[in-house]
């Protein structure tokens, strides 16, 4: 984890370029705590990402970069990855290229494989909290549930008396 003004987030330093750090925030809320502390504007297309990729640059001069996944989505995070690739590697003068035969082409390969690597655990973990926390709701919600019914059954109402009429002739009926 990094501390980074004040908020410990999972990072993932770029093995080639060890100045360099990748950020990584599994959740909305992480992402907005993180970018308060850190100074960076919150846009409002934000909201409507399922994920996103900020290149930053450090009161030192140099870029960092910071990967959000909101929508819980390996596609998500392996695209995220992807943008953090291009601008770490952009950013050191590593030009992307389609050709098998040019070295920068295993290079991005070689990072996004390492960086999905280093937070995709991470990914795992918030989900697997965020699933607990539903499921721990559930559990009260019908707990309460259950402890209502009981309550109503132990304070029953007498049957009430109805009346009715067939054919003329007043009847009562216990209901």
């Amino acid at each position: 984890m990094a501390k980074a003004k004040g908020i410990k987030l999972p990072q993932f330093k770029i093995p080639l370029f060890e100045h360099t750090t990748v950020f990584f925030c599994p959740t909305r809320e992480m992402f907005y705590e993180f970018c308060e502390k850190a100074g960076i504007p919150i846009e409002p297309d934000f909201e409507l990402a399922g994920g996103l990729t900020l290149t930053c640059t450090g009161e030192n001069g140099g870029n960092f970069y910071v990967i959000a996944v909101f929508n819980n989505e390996l596609g998500t995070l392996t695209h995220e990855v992807a943008h953090a690739t291009f601008h770490c590697l952009s950013d050191v003068g590593v030009m992307a290229t389609t050709d098998p035969s040019h070295p920068a082409n295993e290079t991005y390969a070689y990072m996004i494989g390492r960086m999905f690597d280093a937070f995709y655990p991470v990914l795992l973990e918030s989900i697997d909290a965020q699933a607990a926390a539903i499921r721990a709701q559930q559990a009260l919600e019908e707990a309460e549930r259950k402890k209502e019914a009981k309550r109503k059954a132990k304070t029953k109402e007498p049957p009430k008396v109805g009346k009715y009429i067939i054919a003329g002739q007043s009847r009562y009926a216990m209901g």
